[in-house]
């Protein structure tokens, strides 16, 4: 039987109601998904900061480290390396030795004479200011692959690798010389 007038008015009626509750359940389901996404986005945000602060965190804790590594193993007045580090190279280069028919080491060791009447005459600054100058001078004379070193107060070590058994130890052990006679002037004197 056909369907009559009020039959399919009430049907389109349901059908519109229906479709009326649809839209409204799925702008509902959108603004709860909204608010879910910009929560989401907030802690996605939060998370990157978290993790910018923790990297940032990371980077000065292993700057500090390698900063303490190498304070551990320099000298804090002249910036070479000091007797822990020394010894390594040393232990290292021994090593090395006992394998290689190459390569040859030398080892140095110098003091400065009287070094306590100058620093009990004029002052520990003006001690501590020869000891960097001495230093800037061994500096001058070592190649790259040689090793100076602080070893003590005003002790000094330099490990110098040879490839050829006859090297030009003579020559650096000039140059040093020339350099450690040169003229010193100390500017941080001061009378005791």
């Amino acid at each position: 039987s056909p369907l009559n007038y009020i039959e399919v008015g009430v049907l389109i009626g349901l059908a519109f109601v229906r479709a009326l509750v649809s839209i409204l359940e799925n702008d509902l389901l959108i603004s709860r998904l909204e608010k879910t996404l910009s929560h989401m986005q907030d802690q996605a945000e939060a998370l990157e900061r978290t993790n910018a602060d923790l990297l940032h965190e990371i980077t000065v804790r292993k700057k500090a480290e390698n900063q303490l590594t190498y304070d551990s193993t320099h000298d804090a007045l002249t910036d070479l390396p000091n007797r822990v580090l020394f010894d390594e190279e040393l232990k290292r280069a021994i090593n090395i030795s006992k394998f290689s028919r190459h390569k040859t080491y030398s080892l140095f060791l110098l003091d400065i004479d009287q070094f306590k009447i100058i620093n009990d005459s004029m002052g520990h600054q003006a001690g501590d200011e020869l000891l960097e100058i001495i230093a800037s001078r061994l500096r001058a004379c070592t190649k790259e692959n040689d090793v100076l070193a602080r070893v003590g107060g005003d002790e000094f070590a330099i490990l110098h690798e040879s490839v050829v058994k006859k090297d030009n130890l003579p020559s650096l052990v000039r140059r040093i010389q020339d350099e450690i006679k040169k003229e010193i002037v100390l500017r941080k004197h001061s009378l005791i």
